[in-house]
């Protein structure tokens, strides 16, 4: 499948993409008017919903468009006044006649599989016969030689699963590459295969890996409610089109999901690192630093100054250091926190994330408001899977994860 963007009047060739990880404000470039998903032989769009599409698409084109987007085929008037609600955004055509697209009641979630542990722990919580889909990357010469991406470990992880029985499905799209720098431009995006294969292999609903650093911005801007972070918008709409989002490591921290993973039989199996190879993580990026440290943590194994000396020399590893409220705080918190040893600048982080005043022991546990954002089809069975592996976190916890993550405090200067 081939979409084509054409730019109207009022559409913006650039826009401000704040990033969390240093608190600096960045351009975000509309790069490519033309982008490819490769779907299954025999699908056609006359198998798909035209509000699946229409949210597909806007998932991948929605930061760079003005008042309104006009869409191939026409939508319903419900899309239409939830798309406009939520966006301040007109979207046309509208199908007066059509009904909103309603699952059969033998659908299946869908999961937006990264390989990484966080996507790994929603598949151990998600019922068995879920759907995983993987957005293989399609890059495009200008790109090669400045990309760092590797997915061969992502790809390894889809291969094990397949051979334990997983339904996984590998999409190739260069969607990642509408906007420069590189990514996905919205937080639907790398639900945009699901979206498209709703209707071709019968989902009702959208689950992700992403945790309550994101999904509440503990890790981010400071704690808000689900419904207000950059998430929250797409719910509704995602309603609309019976695909409800089943959200199972949303009220669980980094923390809590890599232990669930290291608890499994996946342990081995996937890694965080998107540079490095198979079971070859580059050892030279930010994910290295923080989720093996934390990795070593868990597992009580030893932290050497020489492991931390490699890591403190990189200049993603300084710059944290020089901001104020780190991006993941909360996480290096938790790892300063349990840290045994006398490194000088992971004393300094300690200080710097309060490693050595807050206790992190809510980490370990499940925030039961996340209970919310599971679809009710599958509630009793993701919050079993949870309630087996992971503690509820009490009241006191609660108040202790928002007062000391607050939009307040993380927002503070220097």
């Amino acid at each position: 499948m081939t979409i084509k963007f054409i730019p109207q009047a009022g559409d913006k060739n650039k826009v401000p993409k704040f990033n969390g990880s240093f608190k600096v404000t960045k351009e975000i470039i509309f790069n490519m008017q033309v982008c490819t998903i490769k779907l299954p032989q025999d699908w056609n769009l006359h198998s798909l919903h035209p509000d699946l599409l229409a949210l597909a698409i806007a998932s991948i084109i929605l930061p760079f468009c003005g008042s309104r987007l006009e869409m191939p085929i026409g939508v319903s008037n419900q899309f239409h006044q939830e798309f406009f609600k939520n966006t301040k955004k007109r979207l046309y055509p509208i199908n007066t006649s059509l009904k909103p697209r309603k699952a059969k009641k033998t659908a299946v979630p869908a999961l937006c599989y990264s390989g990484g542990p966080d996507s790994t722990a929603a598949m151990l919580l998600l019922p068995p016969e879920s759907k995983l889909f993987l957005i293989k990357k399609i890059t495009p010469k200008e790109f090669l030689n400045k990309s760092l991406l590797n997915q061969t470990a992502a790809l390894h992880a889809c291969k094990i699963l397949k051979e334990k029985g997983k339904n996984v499905h590998i999409i190739e799209s260069n969607l990642e590459f509408v906007k420069n720098p590189a990514g996905y431009p919205t937080f639907l995006t790398e639900a945009v295969p699901a979206l498209l294969l709703a209707d071709y292999y019968n989902l009702d609903s959208i689950a992700n890996g992403h945790t309550i650093e994101e999904g509440y911005q503990i890790g981010y801007s400071g704690y808000q409610d689900f419904i207000f972070s950059p998430f929250g918008m797409w719910s509704s709409l995602l309603e609309v089109v019976d695909m409800p989002y089943t959200l199972p490591t949303l009220g669980l921290s980094e923390v809590a999901a890599l232990k669930l993973i290291l608890l499994s039989e996946f342990k081995n199996d996937v890694q965080s690192c998107s540079r490095g190879g198979i079971n070859k993580p580059c050892m030279n990026c930010i994910k290295c630093f923080r989720k093996l440290l934390l990795r070593k943590i868990i597992l009580k194994e030893k932290i050497t100054d020489k492991l931390l000396d490699q890591f403190f020399n990189m200049n993603s590893v300084q710059k944290i250091l020089s901001s104020f409220y780190p991006h993941f705080g909360n996480v290096y918190c938790y790892i300063t926190s349990k840290y045994i040893g006398y490194h000088k600048r992971m004393m300094a982080l300690t200080i710097k994330t309060r490693g050595n005043q807050l206790d992190s022991g809510w980490m370990e546990k499940w925030y039961p408001e996340a209970g919310k954002h599971i679809s009710n089809k599958y509630k009793h069975y993701v919050l079993e899977q949870i309630q087996k592996n992971v503690e509820v976190m009490n009241p006191n916890e609660i108040s202790q994860m928002k007062n000391s993550y607050s939009v307040k405090y993380c927002s503070r200067e220097k």
